[in-house]
């Protein structure tokens, strides 16, 4: 998903539960004297409410074009305390001293996206001592989950094309080695009818994150699980939930509609589970790292990673290594070239021209390197 256009905002301007809750903990909060500074605010829906409760002020930062709605916004609102930022927080060079700073940067999961290293960043410069963040503490919640439907249609399915072909009197092929990259891939928006994940055991709460104090946007944690109920374990079920002041807002499709979605981290094989099973899981998940999830049942475990997700070489695997010495290539020496030579003295289209003489494995056509220059310029001009 894009952030830069603006359909895909509009399950998060739409999401009544959600903003409700923000709205909730806002009015606890804003008075005329209070500064608000809502960072990653997309359509700056939740700054906006705070401008409307009556705020002193209200900064809204977002990096993507669709800031200029939340500009417009405010003007057809009649909301003359906001100010409209394009940028990345980490870029802004205001003097910003925020009573209350607001922000959605809990992905997925929680550390979906990695977005929470901008919020300790924005923590620490811009907010008030003594100033609230909204949400302020987060935890991650994990069960087991029977899940056939979903197991079969997301998994299972890559070891039975076979079964696909014939039915479709199309040549057998076998797509079986697909299997373990689809076992080690993360779930979103799983379940519901046609689909449904049945929970195991209660929830457990697996890891809490102090937003107000933590350095670092990963983490790992262990917990383990008694089943409440015997029947076949395909994955478990994730999600988090976030303090609003005193209200915990739960992200899970029970608590109800909302724009997150529950993560399903299926297993590599099913486990068969009887009542009273217990069943340990540890999750570990590094700043701007993969997921790696370890499932012990009676004396084996599975050990699984997103990293596994994807079909990698060698070659591929050293250059993701701490360690790896990397040396540019033909296009990482295009880059290097074109932002030498953006100094404002030649066109998109002299540039691609030139360099498209300049390097000629690096482009198939002019037309290729003309885009290539567009997107350079439009992130670094």
């Amino acid at each position: 998903m894009s952030y830069a256009e603006v359909t895909s905002h509009q399950s998060m301007v739409y999401d009544a539960r959600r903003n409700a809750a923000y709205v909730r903990a806002l009015e606890q909060l804003v008075t005329p004297d209070t500064v608000v500074l809502d960072i990653g605010a997309g359509l700056g829906v939740l700054g906006l409410f705070a401008a409307r409760l009556g705020a002193k002020h209200v900064y809204l930062v977002e990096p993507e074009p669709v800031i200029e709605v939340a500009r417009q916004a405010a003007r057809d609102s009649g909301l003359d305390n906001v100010t409209c930022l394009r940028a990345r927080v980490e870029e802004v060079q205001e003097d910003i001293q925020a009573d209350v700073l607001i922000s959605v940067f809990t992905g997925n999961l929680l550390f979906g996206e990695d977005l929470l290293p901008s919020l300790f960043y924005a923590r620490d410069r811009f907010l008030k001592p003594g100033g609230t963040l909204l949400p302020d503490t987060a935890r991650i919640l994990v069960r087991p989950a029977s899940a056939p439907a979903v197991y079969q249609d997301k998994v299972e399915t890559w070891a039975r094309y076979g079964d696909f072909c014939a039915d479709n009197q199309l040549p057998a092929i076998d797509y079986s080695a697909a299997r373990p990259y689809a076992a080690n891939t993360l779930l979103y928006d799983v379940g519901g009818d046609k689909q449904p994940v049945t929970p195991l055991a209660p929830a457990a709460e697996l890891m809490v994150l102090d937003l107000a104090r933590a350095d670092r946007a990963g983490g790992k944690a262990s917990v383990s699980v008694q089943a409440g109920q015997s029947g076949t374990q395909h994955g478990w079920q994730g999600w988090f939930a976030m303090r609003l002041l005193d209200e915990w807002y739960d992200t899970s499709r029970a608590a109800g509609p909302t724009h997150w979605s529950e993560v399903f981290l299926p297993l590599a094989e099913p486990l068969s589970l009887q009542q009273g099973d217990t069943i340990d899981f540890t999750l570990s998940r590094p700043e701007y790292g993969e997921w790696s999830w370890i499932t012990s049942h009676q004396g084996s475990s599975q050990r699984q990673s997103s990293f596994l997700s994807l079909p990698l070489k060698p070659a591929d695997l050293m250059k993701r290594a701490e360690a790896y010495q990397p040396r540019l290539g033909e296009k990482g020496r295009a880059v290097a070239w074109a932002l030498q030579h953006m100094d404002g003295s030649r066109s998109s289209a002299e540039l691609a021209q030139a360099i498209t003489r300049q390097y000629p494995g690096a482009f198939a056509t002019e037309r290729e390197a003309l885009q290539f220059m567009r997107a350079l310029a439009q992130q670094f001009g």
